[in-house]
């Protein structure tokens, strides 16, 4: 392939920018145009008041503003690309003085913008293919002469666009909130143009002869270090660019190890790669073996070094509190009084904070009580060199506690809420108790266990309640089941179907409430009379011989004074009930004048205690030849084997506890498990405020199989950015 001439004057450059800006453009137009009536659909079938008009207002506000902004769109889009393709370019490796000054952590305004950004495109879902993104930027780099180039830096890059987009804004006293809902709406319709423009440019580059022969997941940068006059090559990994610093091998030695570090750095620090050798020494730094090979040979900070007494102190000050980043004179002081690896460390535990303020999981309040620590950290990661390796460094364990207090959906994270002024003041101590002993975060951890403990069981006690009442009412719903299967083995054809009716629909209820009972035996001795008045019912209504006649003048008095008792229990309609004993006194007649001249046979369901012993001999030891159609055998067993279902099977790993995200009117929201009930067949999630969503076990199984409800990340968010910031794009 020729040589890519100068950016400057680029006919291809020219040309990669006019398409991309009339594509995008382009498609800024189409998506106003379908947000318009987007916006005026889910305004006419809003749930509240509020909402209805937020969204009107926001189609109203696209309806009227989408043709000037869409210009003025172009003309700032426009000139972003200028910028980010007209930068100067990358210097020689090497040939660049280190400006220490760079090695700020995250400012505020910068966090605002990026959780602004990332907040947006969250809320927009916008679905950028993946491999049309890494091959336009692999020929990006190509062109640029840039490897290092990230998704971030890429132009058209999607927090170009959104900055484009608020630019384009007009002046006047529209809400924010109105803002917000019309952008998500734009965005929400935009990802087959970035796709589209992003392709068309791929192909432009390819056919101007810019790796026209790329195949994604087939380049791989092999990093080769020189050592005993033999070559060694790095294991390939599922990235493009590849990492000189990743598992050590046991034939490299400590010194060698040490080389590979220091030429990590330089690169770190050079004109060119940058990016990628910043990863290279995080991926050192946050490789659990790396740092095991190399703990003889890093140079170690004292504890009572000037340094650190300079970090002490800003960390104390009110300065880093309200600003946020560090201050220019202790970014003096680690030039002067650090080593090269401090100052290195230093930028990427900034790094690691920017991700995680860029986490869309972690709430705002809570982002804002990690960015007091940085400082903290700053001191923690050079004190130990595993800080990035070890999940097990008491900071880390912080760290991560802070956020998973903080990202529960159970959790109130709302300015003067008693968990924010719990973490804010266990913030406060950590702050001014931390000089190099880590036990300060031994007990700011036990005291964040303490303060969710709390938390946690007052949103138990306000589901205590619901809990109870579906674990009655499912106790009571299995009892019913096991009744009317009992009434479906006594029964037989000749049971006329109001009888039937009556059990199924009345009498299970009023069995099952026997259950209900706090004295086991009253509540056995209940079922047992609600299943022997059943079986008496039953009998009473089958046929009979004239020798029944007696027996049954004898027990309906008792039989119909327990019907109408239980029946009143239950609640049945008086009407209900009148019709029932009519039609049962009518059987009755009937069955009386039948069995006059009807021939003797055994009954086959006892009709007294008394005979209840002889009657079950009787009636199983009967040939099947002589029985009635239709009987069952007194003795059988009642209580038949619940089948196992399939939905158990599909929902056996969703635990209690476990946090679950949920689709809610398109965006996935977290909740928490809060309850399964005694059977799994009712799920309880909750989030603040007071919110609970109850399902089903075979609704929440058809949310889960159709990808509607699924469980949410269990990694944290400080092991997400520490992986990030080692070019780990997996851990997002």
């Amino acid at each position: 392939m020729n040589a890519i001439p100068s950016l400057k004057n680029n006919a291809l450059i020219a040309s990669l920018q006019r398409s991309l800006t009339n594509r995008l453009t382009e498609g800024i137009a189409q998506s106003f145009e379908r947000s318009v009536t987007t916006l005026a659909a889910r305004s006419a079938i809003a749930e509240t008041p509020e909402e209805k008009s937020l969204l009107a207002m926001a189609a109203d506000f696209a309806h009227r503003h989408q043709h000037d902004m869409t210009l003025r769109f172009r003309n700032h889009f426009e000139q972003a690309l200028a910028v980010a393709f007209d930068a100067p370019a990358p210097t020689d490796k090497g040939t660049e003085k280190v400006d220490f000054a760079s090695l700020t952590l995250v400012s505020d305004d910068l966090i605002d913008l990026s959780m602004e950004r990332s907040r947006w495109a969250q809320r927009t879902a916008i679905g950028v293919d993946q491999e049309i993104l890494e091959e336009f930027k692999a020929r990006l780099r190509a062109v640029l002469d840039n490897p290092s180039l990230g998704s971030d830096q890429l132009p058209a890059s999607l927090a170009s666009i959104y900055d484009a987009l608020k630019a384009a804004l007009p002046d006047g006293s529209t809400s924010p909130q109105t803002i917000k809902a019309a952008l998500a709406a734009v965005g929400a319709n935009l990802s087959s143009a970035i796709n589209d423009a992003y392709a068309a440019a791929s192909d432009q580059l390819r056919e101007s002869g810019v790796l026209p022969d790329f195949v994604l997941g087939a380049v791989i940068r092999e990093s080769r270090r020189q050592t005993s006059g033999n070559v060694r090559v790095s294991q390939q990994r599922k990235s493009d660019m590849m990492g000189i610093a990743d598992l050590p091998d046991a034939d490299i030695s400590d010194d060698d190890q040490m080389l590979m570090l220091q030429h990590a750095m330089a690169q770190a620090y050079s004109g060119q790669g940058q990016g990628e050798g910043r990863r290279q020494v995080a991926r050192m730094l946050s490789n659990p073996a790396a740092i095991d090979r190399l703990s003889g040979v890093l140079p170690s900070i004292q504890e009572r070094s000037t340094l650190m007494s300079s970090l002490t102190s800003f960390q104390r000050s009110e300065h880093s509190f309200s600003q946020g980043g560090i201050h220019p004179d202790l970014l003096a002081r680690i030039k002067d009084e650090g080593t090269p690896l401090d100052q290195i460390t230093v930028d990427i535990v900034g790094i690691v904070f920017d991700y995680i303020y860029q986490d869309p999981r972690l709430p705002d309040s809570i982002k804002q009580q990690l960015l007091r620590m940085q400082v903290v950290a700053v001191k923690a990661a050079l004190l130990s060199r595993g800080f990035f390796a070890r999940r097990q460094h008491p900071l880390r364990q912080l760290i991560d506690r802070i956020a998973e207090a903080g990202s529960d959906p159970d959790s109130d994270v709302s300015e003067g809420s008693d968990l924010m002024v719990g973490l804010r003041s266990i913030v406060d101590r950590v702050i001014v108790s931390f000089d190099t002993d880590v036990e300060v975060f031994v007990q700011a951890t036990q005291s964040i266990d303490e303060l969710s403990n709390q938390q946690a069981d007052k949103h138990r006690a306000r589901l205590a309640a619901t809990e109870r009442a579906i674990a009655l009412r499912e106790a009571q719903t299995a009892a019913q089941e096991e009744a009317r299967a009992e009434f479906e083995l006594m029964t037989n054809p000749q049971c006329p179907v109001f009888v039937k009716a009556l059990l199924d629909e009345w009498w299970a209820i009023y069995v099952a409430s026997a259950r209900s009972s706090a004295d086991f035996n009253d509540a056995k001795a209940a079922w047992k009379k609600g299943i022997d008045t059943a079986k008496l019912l039953i009998w009473s209504s089958c046929q009979k011989d004239a020798q029944d006649i007696a027996t049954l003048a004898e027990i309906l008095p008792s039989l119909i004074r327990d019907l109408r008792a239980g029946l009143a229990q239950v609640d049945m309609p008086q009407v209900d009930q009148n019709r029932f004993f009519q039609s049962l006194m009518l059987k009755h007649t009937q069955e009386i004048a039948a069995a006059k001249t009807r021939p003797a046979f055994s009954a086959t369901i006892p009709a007294t205690p008394i005979e209840a012993s002889a009657l079950r001999k009787r009636a199983d030891a009967m040939p099947a030849a002589l029985a009635p159609v239709g009987t069952v055998a007194f003795s059988k067993n009642l209580r038949p084997d619940l089948p196992t279902r399939p939905i158990d099977d599909s929902l056996a790993s969703v635990q209690r506890g476990q946090m679950i995200e949920i689709n809610r009117d398109g965006e996935f929201r977290v909740y928490k498990l809060a309850w399964i009930s005694p059977a799994r067949k009712v799920y309880i999630f909750s989030r603040h405020p007071e919110e609970t969503l109850t399902f089903e076990d075979t609704d929440l199984a058809g949310l889960m199989s159709s990808g509607q409800a699924r469980p949410s990340s269990e990694s944290s968010p400080l092991d997400r950015a520490i992986a990030l910031a080692a070019g780990d794009d997996a851990a997002d």
